[in-house]
């Protein structure tokens, strides 16, 4: 079968990464054929994740050629796509490139990214979705209102992909309560800071950030720069990771990454009990839900205090995540999602 894989970024991009290009080892496997085609190419992300905006020029430039790529997708069976082909270009646009795509057209989220459109241009997405074969989301709550817009869709959770972390060891020789992400999400971490604060009253520990810089006058901080070859040594030194959101619509449809890799590599977590936290917290063991400052200072201070309780948790945790969010364990799911041999 050959397929075109219409991503929104190359490797760089987190989303990207984790929802497609984790399985092409899977699909040349089953024998399948692959053209990836990034709408936006990685010097895009180091200047998103620099603070720099991309040039009116540029994103022309890449809007053009994403239209050469659907002009050509005739040549393949199936075409799966990241969100959408051009961000915020009208639907009737995008109807028009599907005349060009084979009729085999599959989309994929991981965030509800309609929530960026002014109400009334929401429906731009049920209108991409009619004559879709499906729509693969990974929570129930992206499911629903895919569900509720007419369109057949399929849960698959976002995994990861197993051999980068089976040989993770957490020392929890310290106390590190720390977080992952981007620039473009570390504003979490200051709706938090007051019960950050008020735990350091009461229990020494630092706070690591990885992948992003913030400062706080009142807290022992130390931000570390992500990258992909360090990324798991780096959460392996933290003995506590933490996931603050907001109980809003855009967090609703969030699918848990950093708690994923926190649990992968056997490290508890304490998280907002929004969107699929709460659930991946109850089924895994492996740490803590917190809604309100008092509960993020006692969830933290217990797990920092207590060891054994963190290798328990950690032992658990690492488990569940082995059988349920590696690309072994839904790479079957993907494929009967999008029709193809397994």
């Amino acid at each position: 079968m050959r397929l075109l894989l219409l991503t929104k970024y190359g490797a760089a991009g987190p989303s990207s990464r984790y929802r497609f290009l984790q399985y092409v080892s899977e699909f040349h496997r089953a024998g399948h054929s692959l053209r990836i085609a990034p709408l936006f190419d990685d010097a895009y992300i180091r200047r998103l994740f620099n603070g720099q905006k991309s040039g009116k020029a540029y994103l022309v430039w890449r809007a053009l050629m994403r239209v050469w790529v659907c002009l050509q997708g005739f040549r393949y069976d199936k075409v799966w796509i990241e969100g959408e082909l051009v961000p915020y270009a009208p639907a009737w646009f995008e109807r028009i490139l599907h005349a060009a795509l084979p009729k085999r057209r599959y989309y994929d989220y991981d965030d509800a990214i309609w929530l960026r459109y002014p109400a009334h241009r929401q429906n731009k997405f049920a209108n991409i979705w009619k004559g879709a074969s499906c729509v693969v989301v990974g929570n129930q709550y992206l499911a629903s209102y895919v569900r509720e817009n007419g369109a057949h869709v399929v849960t698959v959770p976002t995994v990861l992909e197993w051999a980068r972390y089976q040989n993770a060891k957490p020392s929890h020789n310290t106390r590190v309560v720390g977080w992952i992400g981007t620039p473009q999400t570390v504003f979490y971490l200051q709706e938090l800071a007051p019960a950050l604060v008020a735990l350091r009253k009461q229990t020494d520990y630092e706070l690591r950030v990885i992948g992003a810089e913030w400062s706080h006058p009142e807290l022992k901080i130390n931000c570390r720069p992500w990258s992909l070859d360090k990324e798991i040594d780096e959460l392996c030194q933290l003995d506590v990771g933490i996931m603050p959101l907001k109980d809003d619509p855009w967090s609703r449809g969030k699918c848990g990454l950093k708690l994923i890799q926190y649990l992968s590599c056997g490290i508890p977590a304490v998280a907002s009990p929004v969107g699929v936290n709460a659930d991946f917290i109850e089924e895994s063991g492996g740490g803590r839900t917190a809604s309100s400052a008092e509960e993020w200072i006692s969830c933290l201070s217990e797990l920092l205090t207590n060891v054994e309780l963190r290798r328990d948790m950690g032992q658990r945790a690492r488990k569940w995540a082995e059988s349920r969010v590696t690309v072994h364990a839904q790479a079957a799911r993907l494929f009967e999602a999008l029709e193809l041999d397994f």
